[in-house]
């Protein structure tokens, strides 16, 4: 159709739209647009000559690799659009491009075919400056660095003040009756009992400081989730436990000790989970089937192409699932789980630091792994670990 021909299809002012309009249209554009063959400019738009700082004619039949500011980044590029082209019939790639000057800003690419029925015309690519987008992320991310150093100061100091309380009233009913040497033995203990709670929190900040890792060996997980649930188990009479381990799971290199407290951490979890959805239960009146644990592994192959809402490494990885059926928690719970000391229970409640799940967070994290969540109020939750494989 020849342009300004009348369309039944279109508007009536888009059918008088002509090529003098359509030209207008695009360089009044508020992104960059050009069309793009075998990476070399064909046209480009006004929008995008300004944010690069060159006249169109100076980037006419160039090769974007001047947009670059290394040969690295031009081939990372290319191949996360060409792949999104081939898969997907669109590639969409974040990076930042560099100005004639010398300067650079962040963009996002979003590359389409020309005529999908003919990819050797090329590729229309829209160039957008997310530039103040990344600087507010960043203020973002720095003010929710400054909101977790609060909380966990703050934590620290209810948890050691907690402590330091306790000591000083055994240390008060001592000083009472120092002929009481019995009592007085029974108030050195309970004293020894809180200096072990104290040095336990100790270390678990140590662990985030150091970044979890100490000694590294190769590690069977099936092995050490099957150690590790033995010895819990041997405490938990009234939990059914089942496993479905994959036989030819692949090793990791990990910090043993590190990985058995993940475990733990996450059993534990589970176990409270459980015992708060038996109550919950009752109050409502209603029949619970009883706590059940479920634990499997398998090998797991993470691609490019991945949906993960975070940045994942693509490669081998194996996946431990620790599944229960207790009270579960809403999104906004879910997203505050891994904070250090957030916790839903009551201040009162002893059963723990606030610690399990953001020290699971930070010693999978710094094994180079990640862990993602699965859970709905009343209906249990799933916790999937993922560890890099032993290359």
């Amino acid at each position: 159709m020849e342009p300004g021909t009348p369309s039944k299809h279109l508007p009536y002012e888009l059918q008088m739209t002509g090529p003098q309009e359509l030209s207008a249209i695009l360089d009044m554009s508020a992104a960059g647009i050009s069309r793009v063959k075998d990476r070399n400019v064909l046209w480009a738009n006004a929008t995008l000559c300004r944010m690069l700082g060159y006249d169109a004619q100076e980037i006419m039949g160039q090769d974007t690799r001047i947009f670059y500011a290394s040969d690295e980044e031009y081939q990372r590029v290319g191949k996360v659009l060409y792949t999104g082209l081939e898969k997907f019939g669109t590639g969409i790639a974040e990076t930042r491009f560099i100005h004639k000057n010398g300067t650079g800003f962040d963009c996002r690419l979003r590359a389409s075919f020309l005529d999908r029925s003919d990819p050797e015309k090329g590729e229309v690519v829209v160039i957008t400056d997310i530039s103040e987008i990344k600087l507010l992320q960043i203020q973002l991310q720095q003010a929710q660095k400054m909101e977790a150093i609060g909380v966990l100061a703050g934590g620290v100091s209810h948890d050691f003040n907690n402590i330091l309380m306790a000591i000083q009233g055994h240390l008060s009913l001592i000083q009472m009756d120092l002929a009481a040497t019995e009592k007085i033995a029974k108030h050195i203990r309970h004293i020894g009992k809180l200096v072990k709670v104290a040095a336990e929190l100790t270390t678990r900040l140590l662990g985030f400081a150091r970044g979890g890792k100490y000694r590294l060996e190769i590690v069977n997980m099936n092995e050490l989730c099957s150690q590790c649930l033995e010895k819990f188990i041997s405490t938990k009479k009234d939990i059914r436990v089942d496993t479905c381990f994959e036989p030819d799971l692949s090793p990791v290199e990990a910090d043993a000790a590190q990985l058995k407290q993940v475990m733990f951490n996450l059993f534990i979890n589970a176990s409270q989970a459980m015992t708060e959805a038996v109550v919950k239960n009752e109050a409502l009146e209603k029949a619970f089937p009883g706590k059940e644990l479920r634990i499997t592994t398998a090998n797991l192959l993470v691609d490019d192409d991945h949906h993960y809402p975070f940045k994942v490494d693509p490669g081998k990885y194996i996946k431990i699932t620790v599944t229960d059926n207790g009270i579960g928690m809403d999104e906004r719970v879910q997203k505050k789980v891994f904070d250090p000391f957030f916790s839903t229970r009551e201040l009162d409640d002893m059963r723990g630091t606030g610690l399990g799940l953001s020290t699971v967070f930070g010693i999978v994290k710094n094994h180079n792994g990640y862990i993602t969540l699965d859970s709905e109020p009343m209906r249990g939750a799933s916790f999937h670990v993922h560890l890099p494989v032993l290359d």
